[in-house]
């Protein structure tokens, strides 16, 4: 069945709620909400894709990421036709151990944490390179009456979300809260979906309490419990 755009998404929540038509702006609002929350929940496979190359310059110190970007599941720095691990831990491992990271000796970057849309590296670089990286971004805003979801499959988690949001904002907690139940039921369906498609590499997700702002914990192997090279995690 072909996925519902943004104008039939928003049909089906106003019948929910009585066909009510004042309440379109909190339904477009409450599914973009849904659509990050899905990708807070569990690192669906349309959201994951590989990152543009980012070039770092001599003495650069962070480089710039796209505002779109939620987590970083891996990263190269590549320099020439080599390329090496670039391993993306937490601010708080990174400053215990070099306090003055800015300030510190140059080199071939080897490592960073993410800071707001920053990826700021250690050591300094000490020439030009490129990071390339697999990551994990929100999907675009559904804002024309045609926009689609980028996230397959999801109309009824979504549906369900916002319908439990709308009801919310008119003071029905008791409608919110059957919906919101329905919205977690569903979006464990399409989470055991998304995990049916076969990968050579297992990906732990989230908790659901994962955000933007938290999203510089590090990448977690799921066997060791640590951070890509079991070196820099000790």
């Amino acid at each position: 069945m072909p996925a519902l755009n943004l104008g039939q998404l928003r049909t089906r929540i106003s019948s929910n709620i009585g066909n009510r038509t004042d309440k379109n702006t909190i339904i477009d609002e409450a599914l973009n909400e849904g659509l990050e929350e899905l990708v807070k929940r569990h690192y669906f496979r349309d959201a994951i894709s590989e990152m543009a190359d980012v070039s770092v310059v001599a003495d650069a110190s962070s480089v710039a990421l796209p505002s779109d970007v939620h987590q970083v599941i891996e990263a190269r720095l590549i320099d020439g036709t080599l390329s090496y691990p670039f391993i993306v831990k937490s601010k708080k491992w990174v400053t215990s151990r070099w306090p003055n990271i800015s300030e510190d000796n140059t080199g071939k970057p080897t490592l960073g944490y993410i800071e707001g849309d920053s990826l700021y590296l250690y050591p300094v670089s000490s020439g030009s390179y490129k990071i390339r990286a697999t990551v994990v971004s929100f999907p675009d805003p559904l804002i024309e009456n045609g926009d689609v979801p980028g996230i397959k499959n999801v109309d009824s988690v979504l549906t369900a979300y916002a319908t439990s949001e709308v009801f919310a904002s008119m003071q029905d907690f008791e409608s919110a809260g059957w919906w919101l139940g329905k919205f977690e039921r569903r979006i464990q369906e399409a989470i055991r979906s998304d995990q049916k498609e076969t990968a050579n590499d297992l990906i732990v997700d989230p908790s659901p309490s994962t955000s933007r702002s938290t999203g510089t914990q590090p990448w977690l192997d799921p066997f060791t419990g640590r951070t890509g090279d079991p070196y820099y995690g000790t």
